[in-house]
């Protein structure tokens, strides 16, 4: 199984099924480790896996699928999915309120998206960026 089906599984499962969870991200984690797939499905392997960490509070878990992710597609040269996951990774940083590393994260999304002319996910990103701002206090630049 390629890793979206499996990331689709992953979002479906934590509202329907969260029991499975852990069996989820075990899968996620075999094929970010299987040397037969490609560097961006096993990346988009990682990002599965950090999803499904995530979900069950390990977040330190999920950080190091998304670092393991975003040093696969930097060498896939990958830039949609690198800017996915670092996107991913803000919303991550933002909610362990560590926001100094979610600026850098988004700086680095935003420099992609802007370079891909994704106005949509920019606009995403600035989205979850305002929510950021709020939960610093800094109204203004929400």
């Amino acid at each position: 199984m390629r890793a979206t089906p499996l990331a689709d599984r992953i979002k479906a499962a934590a509202q329907r099924a969260p029991e499975t969870l852990p069996a989820l991200a075990a899968e996620a984690e075999r094929l970010a480790a299987a040397a037969e797939l490609s560097a961006t499905d096993r990346a988009l392997a990682h990002r599965a896996a950090a999803n499904a960490q995530q979900m069950l509070n390990d977040f330190e878990a999920a950080l190091a699928h998304y670092d393991a992710a975003l040093k696969l597609l930097e060498q896939a040269d990958n830039a949609l999915e690198l800017g996915r996951t670092l996107h991913a990774k803000v919303g991550l940083l933002n909610f362990m309120r560590r926001f100094s590393e979610m600026a850098e994260c988004a700086d680095r999304a935003r420099s992609i998206f802007e370079q891909l002319g994704d106005r949509q996910r920019l606009a995403r990103l600035d989205a979850n960026l305002s929510h950021a701002h709020h939960r610093m206090n800094q109204i203004g630049r929400a």
